[in-house]
C-alpha cells in the first residue's frame, strides 16, 4: 500500500511537472554549429518562452546552461516554479550539452583550466569561453530576439567554470551561476584567483549567484 501510494506522488509529481513546463515554455529546437575555436560540431538546444514570436519587438533574456543533457530540465523546471509566482521573467534557454569522443565526456577539457597529470583532458577552459563568447553568443544574438542581458549557469565542474570565467570574462554575462562548485580543486586554483579578483574588484561579487560550494 505504501508503495501504491508512493507511485501515485511520484506520477502525480511528474505529471505536474511536465504540465509546468509546457504551461511556460515554448517550441525547442535542437540546432548545431561548427566551432572553428574547438575544431568541432556541438549541439544547442533552445527553450523559447511561451509567448516568443520571431522578429517581434519583444526582446528576451538568456541563460546559458552548461553540461545542458543533465541540467535543461532542471533548470527550466525550477525557473518554471519562480517564472509562475512571478519572480522572475520568461527568458530564453540555451543549453550547451557535453562533446563525447570515444564515449568520453570531454566536460574535463572544457570545464578546467589547468592541465593535469592525473587528468590528461584537463585543461582547456580558457579555449571554452572563447567558443561561447564569439561563436555561441554571437549566433544566438543572430539568430533570436535577445535583449544583451546573458547569464551562465554551471554546476560541479560547470560551476567552477562558471566562476572562473567570470574571473576572466567579468563582462560577457551579468549573472554567473555557480552551483555546488569545487572550490578545493588543484590547491584552491580558481578560489585563489577568485580572492585576489574581488579584492581590487569588490562589484564583481553582485554578478554571482553561489550556492552549494565546498572547499
Amino acid at each position: 500500500m505504501k508503495e501504491l501510494i508512493r507511485n501515485s506522488v511520484l506520477t502525480l509529481l511528474l505529471v505536474s511537472s511536465v504540465n509546468i513546463l509546457k504551461a511556460q515554455n515554448g517550441a525547442e529546437i535542437t540546432d548545431s554549429i561548427y566551432s572553428e575555436i574547438l575544431k568541432e560540431n556541438r549541439t544547442i538546444t533552445i527553450r523559447l518562452p511561451k509567448d516568443y514570436v520571431a522578429d517581434s519587438a519583444k526582446k528576451y533574456e538568456v541563460i546559458y546552461i552548461l553540461d545542458g543533457e543533465w541540467n535543461m530540465n532542471n533548470f527550466s523546471f525550477i525557473y518554471s516554479f519562480a517564472m509562475e509566482d512571478k519572480f522572475v521573467s520568461p527568458v530564453i534557454l540555451v543549453a550547451l550539452p557535453n562533446t563525447y569522443i570515444d564515449g568520453q565526456n570531454m566536460r574535463d577539457r572544457d570545464f578546467l583550466p589547468l592541465e593535469m597529470k592525473n587528468n590528461k583532458r584537463a585543461g582547456s577552459a580558457d579555449k571554452f569561453i572563447e567558443f561561447i563568447k564569439t561563436e555561441v553568443v554571437h549566433y544566438i544574438d543572430n539568430k533570436l530576439s535577445t535583449n544583451g542581458v546573458r547569464s551562465l549557469f554551471g554546476h560541479s565542474y560547470g560551476g567552477l567554470f562558471s566562476m572562473y570565467t567570470l574571473l576572466t570574462e567579468p563582462d560577457l554575462f551579468g549573472t554567473y551561476y555557480c552551483s555546488d562548485p569545487p572550490f578545493g580543486w588543484e590547491n584552491r586554483y580558481v578560489e585563489k584567483l577568485a580572492e585576489d579578483m574581488f579584492s581590487e574588484n569588490p562589484e564583481l561579487d553582485k554578478k554571482i549567484m553561489d550556492f552549494g560550494h565546498f572547499k
